[in-house]
């Protein structure tokens, strides 16, 4: 096929006439079902003439096409026979003379023809070995390394009896080079290529180890140069692009030598859990001789020198990505569960809450420009432990609750005593600066997540009055909403002063019926509102402002697409039938209108063009379940409606406009 058609093509689609563009799009379109379209894209993205902007469309055209198409059988488009073995011999070469942006194009392509022809594709080890080797040619070692940890992938959840024959000659010949090639890397200048040629060296050993552990690896000397070589890399200085660089925290934990931390603290933690712990999975991958080596000889000497590594991050000596500090949290956690382990870290334990996982919760001003700038995201980043599970603040609450779960006796006064000292200090200091309120939230933050494991008892309210109770008037809205949440977790605590309750009751409602509070503290204090519903007082004081309250609730609900709403509104129709019967039909109405609001977005969303698809979209999720959770309102509604005919029929008949959607 003529490259050069083929070149005008993606050309055209560059165009800022709709016209010319639509066009070159059909045309595209109808060609890429002709013998040799896909060479013709190689040729374009090879053509050192090409312009950069037609190249990268090649590349996603290339790219899109193979995933697509690569196996399909039935379909107009499918890829040719003959096409095929073309594909495979230059693709790599391809790769190669690219440039960096475009290669991240094609490798989603490597991918996928190495999952799927590996074992078809003559020469395919040979080539990578040899690319390998080319340790004078970064472009060349880069190519052989997305190549050989593309093959390793494909036996990331195989056994050894499925994988032994042909993955074991591949470890023995390849991976003692493979730590060769990363000595030679972290002996020399740090570039974010090289760190990403280690990061595949990392992800090589991941893959192999991750479902299985294969016996080349197992024996004492691989496991002694593998566990020094990711010793290595944890602990290597953090070069001078990263030190001298003003970009953000979230920003740096991008870059490929963040990726080299993580994932070397990753794979022992792996190792750690899955191979080196009291309780294995399944006594099938229980390799005694690499337990006791792997738990004995290796762990207490990464204990001590991530101890060290917190140490000089603590004390501000040294930068930590966002992804290793959550790797390093992770391993410590389950150090709390092997005994062998736990007291190894149990001195350290005060000093790991008080220095590392107190910090880590306080609010950084990043996510308070997050408050400000997009409260929903805010929402979502700190008060919902599922929405980023792989962030520091995330895996610091998990190893407070880990700890209260396995050494409760030895960890519960420690954590109380230390959020207790700390709410006091703050709450005595002269004036509440910005800097205190974050270490109040952080405090309250710990306090809610301990909530469970403190004994209602006496101790309880006197706490809440003295060092909660008066973050309801701070002049920090961040505050006011960690408050109100905090507040929540003890519901269910016995009061036995009425002001104290009275005074929680009123700073939740106030809060919500705040015209100018920010959405945060609204969502909160509706979520209170369903807490705290157990209580008759509360409920009595709810009953005489409850049609204000759902009327809220329903524009709350417009503004967040959380389900959580859903249910508050659920709530207040069944406990309050006899009051919102006025209410009912309009109630009705508004959630038909926004369910069907909700409903068109999602349905739009789900036209989008494959084709199209970029890698940037916005997730449904949040939508589809608020939806669903308007359809349960909607089901209470009816319900709580049932004995009164007139009102029901009206109801029916706006609810299924929603049914037939």
């Amino acid at each position: 096929m003529d490259s050069n058609l083929i070149l005008e093509c993606f050309a055209g689609t560059l165009q800022a006439d709709p016209n010319l563009r639509n066009q070159a799009e059909s045309k595209l379109k109808e060609l890429s079902v002709s013998p040799g379209f896909l060479g013709a894209c190689l040729d374009v993205i090879d053509l050192s003439s090409s312009p950069v902007q037609a190249k990268k469309a090649a590349a996603v055209y290339f790219k899109n096409r193979v995933i697509r198409y690569w196996e399909a059988k039935d379909s107009q488009y499918k890829i040719d026979q003959d096409e095929k073995p073309i594909v495979k011999e230059r693709i790599l070469p391809v790769i190669i003379n690219a440039d960096y942006n475009i290669k991240q194009q094609l490798i989603p392509a490597l991918r996928l023809l190495v999952a799927l022809e590996f074992d078809n594709w003559d020469g395919l080890l040979d080539q990578t070995g040899q690319l390998l080797q080319s340790e004078n040619s970064e472009d060349h070692l880069y190519t052989g390394m997305l190549c050989f940890a593309e093959i390793t992938r494909k036996y990331k959840w195989v056994g050894n009896e499925d994988r032994q024959n042909k993955l074991y000659p591949i470890i023995e010949q390849a991976f003692p080079h493979l730590l060769s090639i990363g000595g030679v890397i972290l002996n020399t200048e740090m570039t974010e290529l090289r760190a990403e040629i280690l990061k595949l060296i990392l992800k090589s050993y991941k893959f192999v180890t991750y479902y299985d552990l294969p016996e080349p690896l197992r024996s004492k000397d691989a496991v002694i140069s593998w566990g020094e070589f990711h010793g290595s890399v944890i602990n290597m200085t953090p070069p001078s692009y990263v030190l001298g660089t003003n970009i953000s925290e979230q920003e740096k934990s991008f870059l490929q030598i963040s990726k080299c931390y993580k994932w070397a603290i990753a794979n022992i933690y792996r190792l750690f859990i899955r191979y080196a712990s009291t309780k294995n999975l399944t006594k099938k991958y229980d390799y005694k001789s690499f337990h006791q080596l792997f738990l004995n000889d290796f762990i207490p000497h990464f204990i001590t020198q991530f101890l060290s590594i917190i140490e000089e991050y603590c004390q501000g000596k040294r930068w930590l990505s966002t992804t290793a500090l959550y790797q390093l949290l992770e391993f410590l956690s389950h150090c709390i569960v092997e005994k062998s382990t736990w007291s190894l870290i149990k001195p350290y334990f005060e000093t790991l809450v008080t220095h590392l996982v107190y910090p880590i919760i306080c609010p950084d001003d990043q996510i308070l420009e997050i408050y400000e700038e997009d409260p929903q995201e805010y929402i979502n980043l700190s008060f919902d432990q599922t929405s980023e599970y792989d962030s520091p603040e995330n895996a610091a609450l998990g190893f407070i609750a880990t700890a209260l779960y396995k050494k409760p006796k030895t960890t519960l006064p420690c954590i109380s005593t230390f959020i207790y000292q700390q709410l006091t200090e703050l709450q005595q200091q002269p004036e509440e600066t910005l800097e205190i309120a974050k270490k109040k939230e952080g405090a309250l933050r710990i306090l809610g997540s301990i909530s469970g494991n403190l004994p209602k008892d006496a101790t309880i309210e006197p706490m809440l009055a003295s060092l909660v109770v008066p973050c309801f008037a701070s002049k920090f809205e961040f505050l006011q909403a960690r408050t109100i949440e905090v507040v929540s977790q003890f519901c269910d605590v016995p009061f036995s002063n009425q002001e104290t309750l009275s005074a929680i009751i009123h700073g939740i409602l106030r809060n919500f019926d705040n015209s100018e509070a920010s959405l945060p503290v609204l969502f909160e204090s509706a979520l209170s509102i369903q807490a705290f519903m157990v209580k008759d007082e509360f409920k009595q004081v709810l009953s005489n402002i409850v049609l204000p309250t759902m009327s809220k609730l329903l524009d709350l609900s417009n503004e967040i697409d959380n389900d959580a709403i859903s249910v508050v509104m659920q709530d207040c129709v069944e406990n309050f039938s006899e009051q919102l019967q006025p209410f009912g039909v309009d109630l009705m109405g508004k959630l038909v209108q926004q369910f069907l609001k909700l409903a068109h977005e999602i349905n739009e969303a789900s036209q989008a063009d494959v084709d199209d698809f970029d890698g940037n979209y916005d997730d449904q999720g949040d939508k589809a379940m608020a939806a669903l959770g308007f359809i349960n309102t909607m089901i209470t509604v009816l319900l709580s409606f049932e004995n009164s005919r007139e009102i029901c029929i009206k109801l029916e008949e706006l609810f299924s406009q929603a049914i037939n959607y």
